[in-house]
């Protein structure tokens, strides 16, 4: 009987699915703050500090995204802060969306296979690689 139940064990082991391992909150912030200054041209220690990050897997791959806004006085207006949606799955930090916005957050729908996202209670949808009209930095 033992015997079966180790049998047993050992295919479900066998068959369940390997998840990616996930990031921790000091590694995003790190990849989050090496692409504010890439991409903005600050000091990555500026870069560290006035930035809000919501992590999300938001493609179903097992690694979450990051909804960034970054509240620096130079970087924020009327209109709203510099805000992103960083792929966070590669080396280096990719943007599918430079947008302005106050906040961001998931959205609880989804196109394209990814969930939306809500900036300043907006739903945006991802479609053609990146989200809303904004650019992509990802290939």
């Amino acid at each position: 009987m033992l015997d079966r139940l180790i049998g047993v064990a050992a295919a479900l082991v066998a068959l369940a699915p390997l998840a990616a391992p996930a990031m921790s909150e000091g590694a995003a912030r790190e990849k989050v703050s090496a692409f504010l200054a890439d991409y903005l041209g600050v000091s990555e220690a500026d870069s560290s500090k006035d930035v809000a990050i919501t992590l999300a897997d938001l493609n179903g791959d097992g690694t979450d995204e990051a909804l960034v806004v970054y509240s620096s006085p130079l970087y924020c207006g009327a209109g709203g802060c510099s805000a992103f949606v960083l792929e966070l799955s590669a080396q280096k930090a990719c943007s599918r969306a430079d947008l302005l916005a106050f906040e961001l957050a998931p959205g609880t729908t989804e196109h394209d296979g990814w969930r939306d996202v809500v900036a300043d209670g907006i739903t945006l949808r991802y479609a053609g690689g990146k989200y809303g009209g904004g650019s992509s930095t990802c290939k």
